[in-house]
């Protein structure tokens, strides 16, 4: 399951916070959201993410090539992050 919370801040670049599992099955919802949202250089706290599998990671990787920054990213999926850009 993923909850995505989006914290009051800069509207040009708001900060999302993502907690729980980013799987294949979750990436409808996070789509949904960034479309709602209309964001286009947003702040990804990804501390409480607990897992993200292939698909999650790569949408991840997709988000920050598009200008998306990590402000806060918990050892695992950075490590999962790094592990992708190899």
């Amino acid at each position: 399951m993923l909850r995505i919370t989006r914290i009051n801040g800069d509207e040009a670049s708001p900060l999302l916070r993502l907690e729980g599992r980013l799987t294949r099955a979750e990436l409808g919802v996070l789509d949904e959201f960034l479309a709602a949202q209309s964001l286009s250089g947003a702040r990804l706290d990804l501390a409480a993410l607990r897992f993200a599998d292939a698909a999650g990671v790569a949408r991840l990787r997709s988000l920050l090539a598009r200008g998306a920054v990590i402000a806060a990213c918990s050892p695992f999926i950075d490590h999962l992050l790094s592990e992708a850009s190899r």
